[in-house]
């Protein structure tokens, strides 16, 4: 790897040290630099298709055990992995079979196939803003975009940020509405964040673009399904 003068901390490093690294430049750290990754086409692919392949049969279950130890916390909680968290989202969503026209709130930021995979299941996208200063919706906005309709809300913590979101607990849990966390953009190690006890979902991105990044793949932790919830969602837990 071929390092300029004044990236001088990259210097004897191999391509695995660089994303746990900050980049030095002139003397000062640049954060959240892109690594480009030169491959053809197809070739991302390729790879998780022959990296799934080459895991025995014998071995799913010992490695389906060590994610749900390593992302739960207790036995109320329930880890799945998928391809992506839209992949989730779309089982997600085949699997509670809301009616056409429910309405799923969503804060005001994400990305546009998230919204497409709802609105192929029929499903209503009912946007909140963010405060630009706290990157996270207020409570009465939320409150104002409640309906009969409404069937989940979906927080989506996005450039890094976290915030509690018991504030919101109360109203959805009156109207028995499902928490959802999207923290495709927010893994920072489980020591400092594993997702919220009041979210029925929590999803994690480990995708090509992540700083924590397993080329592709999610982990989605579901916790305290009461028997209403957990009968529609059997075919993600098992």
């Amino acid at each position: 790897m071929t390092v300029p003068d004044d990236y001088e901390c990259l210097k004897g490093m191999t391509i695995k040290d660089v994303p746990r690294q900050f980049i030095v430049k002139n003397g000062h750290p640049q954060p959240y630099q892109g690594l480009a990754i030169d491959c053809k086409e197809g070739t991302s692919f390729q790879v998780a298709r022959d990296f799934i392949k080459s895991v025995p049969e014998s071995a799913r279950q010992m490695l389906i055990d060590e994610v749900n130890t390593f992302f739960t916390v207790n036995e109320n909680e329930r880890a799945v992995v998928t391809f992506s968290v839209r992949s989730m989202l779309d089982l997600y969503l085949q699997a509670r079979k809301f009616p056409p026209g429910s309405e799923i709130i969503m804060t005001g930021m994400n990305i546009p196939d998230m919204v497409q995979i709802m609105k192929e299941h029929q499903i209503k996208v009912v946007p909140v803003d963010l405060d630009i200063a706290t990157m996270m919706p207020c409570v009465e906005d939320v409150r104002k975009s409640l309906s009969p309709q409404t069937k989940a809300c979906i927080f989506a913590y996005i450039y890094g940020c976290t915030y509690d979101i018991a504030p919101f607990v109360e109203i959805l849990n009156a109207a028995n509405v499902e928490i959802i966390e999207d923290c495709a953009q927010s893994f920072r190690s489980l020591e400092k964040f594993k997702g919220s006890d009041f979210a029925t979902m929590t999803m994690f991105s480990f995708g090509l673009i992540k700083f924590n990044t397993a080329f592709y793949g999610a982990v989605t932790v579901f916790r305290n399904l009461n028997e209403t919830h957990r009968q529609p969602n059997e075919k993600l837990l098992c």
